[in-house]
């Protein structure tokens, strides 16, 4: 397995996050491990934060999120 930890940005679909993954709540405390995690997009899944396939009725419009790496330069990134 690679040391990459791989975010895929699907259109009309979900955050799908590949590699070491660890889910954690507020205080740190892992709640989920994982090598692949699907995040939810549309805000109506049953199963937040993870994807449960919703955004397929829900009508989710995402197909514009064209990624490039403008988007990913230090200045735009949140601080943590």
């Amino acid at each position: 397995m690679s040391d990459v930890t791989k975010v895929t940005v699907y259109s009309n679909g979900p955050l799908v996050i590949s590699g070491n993954v660890e889910i954690c709540n507020e205080a740190g405390e892992v709640v989920r491990s994982a090598n692949k995690i699907s995040l939810c997009r549309c805000g109506q899944s049953e199963v937040k934060p993870y994807c449960d396939g919703t955004h397929k009725r829900c009508g989710l419009d995402r197909k514009s999120t064209r990624l490039n790496s403008s988007h990913m330069s230090e200045s735009r990134m949140p601080s943590s």
